[in-house]
């Protein structure tokens, strides 16, 4: 494995001042504005809060792998689950935050397999070039990282432009120096007037003896609050005129606008007061998507190195897909709905598909007991007589259902109380309407209706 010097990688800023922070983002210096985020991010706990909780929801998700070669599915399957690859994992999504993930890469023989052996990167061992090209030095050498096979590399943008501009620090930065320059500024205020100066005004001290005096008599006053003055003097206290209301609410914006950033909204951390049930169902939301296209990502890359492990220990290696499950109950339950609706059209769905959807391994379909059928077929036998006497008695019935046949029937079950009044009031209205045709007519409708409702909520 290769050795990386320590000394070239950068340290982290000892200091921030509000010029060289604007000069390292103007000259889009790489690995100078990683070293001021690292520095932020160890002085500033609303930055790696917003972090970390970011990191650790999407390196959360269950793992899964769908193989149509079931010892391929099932080595690969035992390699992330019994490995150290949820730690790798974690570390990948470091590249949340500076847009990228670079790990050493040696490949090692376990038992009878062979494994991949990673090693992160630290980003302060990364510079850029002018061609935005990354590279780390070797004995005062530049390695390019787009030519190193041993060199195992993720990419994750967080926005599009420049690598720079992808990059998630360098927003961060931006918004960090603000609150830094704050914070600073108030604090030298604080230093050189939270002690508000006193002012004596007075008209007989001629001499600089006097002058002494009167300064010995305000020290006494400051340090034991004993002064003795002249009668005729006049001693004033100049006051600041420092709102704490407006720093702390400057400071509480900049939190604000750092969550924002890294994770989309600001409800789930401590940057706001307050908030409302309906906000706070819209920053989930935002959230859930946030975390689905990190997961995206991570999945891509981690397919790619999948795929050579597999090459390395299978002479025919199939093909396959890693995905994590991000979980998501809504999406779920609208599918289960829209399969309800195609099956109750008359259409059979594969039970493969549907395990695919929901991830549920060995899915087959339950086999109806004889007692279910014995009582499906009571119920059917109950409703034949129900409305026997009344089919018979319409057999000169009405081939279609119209629109306003429908809406009628529809009012009638806003009034109605029982099943049995809803037919009652649906034959006196129409006597000579057809049983089975009406049974058909409004199966469609409402299935046609319940699809366009479940269409409507899921594009909303």
């Amino acid at each position: 494995m290769r050795i990386l010097n320590k000394t070239a990688r950068k340290s982290v800023a000892s200091s921030v001042d509000f010029d060289s922070i604007v000069s390292a983002l103007n000259s889009e210096n790489f690995s100078e504005l990683i070293s001021i985020y690292d520095y932020f991010k160890r002085f500033d706990p609303q930055i790696a809060s917003e972090v970390m909780k970011r990191r650790f929801k999407m390196c959360s998700f269950p793992m899964f792998i769908t193989c149509q070669n079931e010892e391929q599915r099932t080595f690969l399957q035992n390699y992330i689950a019994k490995s150290d690859f949820r730690k790798f994992v974690f570390e990948m999504s470091a590249a949340v935050v500076y847009g990228f993930a670079g790990f050493l890469l040696e490949w090692k023989v376990k038992d009878t397999s062979v494994l991949p052996n990673l090693k992160y990167i630290s980003p302060r061992f990364f510079s850029m070039d002018d061609k935005e090209r990354l590279f780390i030095y070797n004995e005062a050498k530049k390695l390019f990282i787009d030519e190193c096979d041993d060199i195992f590399l993720h990419l994750h943008p967080s926005d599009s432009g420049t690598f720079i501009e992808q990059a998630l620090f360098y927003n961060v930065v931006s918004i960090a120096v603000l609150k830094q320059l704050a914070m600073s500024k108030n604090i030298s205020y604080l230093d050189n007037l939270s002690v508000p100066p006193i002012i004596a005004k007075t008209d007989k001290a001629s001499d600089k003896k006097e002058i002494e005096e009167m300064l010995d008599e305000l020290y006494h006053l400051r340090s034991a609050s004993v002064g003795i003055f002249g009668k005729e003097d006049m001693i004033e206290l100049l006051n600041s005129g420092l709102s704490t209301s407006t720093f702390t609410d400057f400071l509480r914006y900049c939190d604000e606008a750092i969550s924002k950033l890294i994770s989309g909204q600001v409800l789930a951390g401590n940057a706001v007061q307050n908030g409302t049930q309906a906000l706070g169902n819209v920053h989930e939301e935002v959230r859930l998507n946030v975390g689905e296209m990190d997961t995206l990502f991570l999945a891509k890359s981690i397919q790619k190195l999948l795929e050579q492990v597999l090459k390395l220990n299978f002479a025919s290696p199939a093909e396959f897909e890693f995905i994590f499950d991000t979980n998501k109950e809504i999406d779920e339950q609208y599918l289960a709905s829209i399969y309800s609706i195609i099956t109750q059209m008359g259409y059979e769905i594969p039970a493969e598909f549907i395990s695919k959807t929901f991830r549920i391994e060995g899915l087959k379909k339950k086999e109806q007991s004889s007692d279910t059928f014995g009582l499906n077929s009571l119920m059917l036998e109950k409703n034949k007589r129900l409305s026997k006497d009344k089919i018979e008695l319409n057999s000169e019935a009405e081939d279609e259902v119209s629109d306003e046949i429908y809406e009628k029937i529809k009012a009638f079950w806003d009034t109605c109380q029982s099943y049995e009044e809803l037919e009652d009031k649906i034959f006196k209205e129409y006597p000579n309407i057809s049983f089975e045709k009406l049974k058909e007519s409004l199966d469609k409708k409402i299935a046609l209706a319940s699809m366009q409702a479940l269409l409507d909520t899921g594009n909303e």
